[in-house]
């Protein structure tokens, strides 16, 4: 966001940066956060809010657990989701990010792991 409200934009951008984060839907501290890009940052009614495209979740079949969920209670939460992103985008308030996240792609898979890095011991 820039000092005259302007909105600061990534989508042509060649690097990711710190675009990866984290988020509480809706603000909501009861579920669990979703990870996504930053696409744009804005101010709008006194309040900073990101438009972002999520992380599209990675459906394992059958009765396994994401495997990273395992880890989560010793300060490790990671999950899988799939390569892509959602095509639509999401605006999210300042107040629901939990995070950055460091994403890690396994592309030859279509799946990446994304790691919340506000609890990552």
């Amino acid at each position: 966001l820039t000092p005259h409200g302007n909105y600061y934009s990534i989508p042509k951008a060649t690097g990711a940066g710190n675009s990866f984060i984290c988020f509480y839907p809706n603000g909501d501290e009861q579920t669990e956060w979703v990870a996504g890009q930053i696409q744009y940052i804005f101010k709008q009614d006194n309040k900073v809010r990101f438009t972002l495209r999520c992380s599209v979740p990675h459906v394992i079949i059958g009765d396994k657990p994401d495997p990273f969920k395992l880890f989560w209670d010793r300060g490790f939460e990671a999950k899988m989701v799939t390569s892509a992103f959602s095509g639509d985008l999401e605006v999210v308030d300042y107040d629901w990010v939990v995070a950055h996240t460091a994403r890690w792609e396994l592309e030859s898979f279509g799946i990446a792991v994304c790691l919340n890095l506000a609890v990552s011991s």
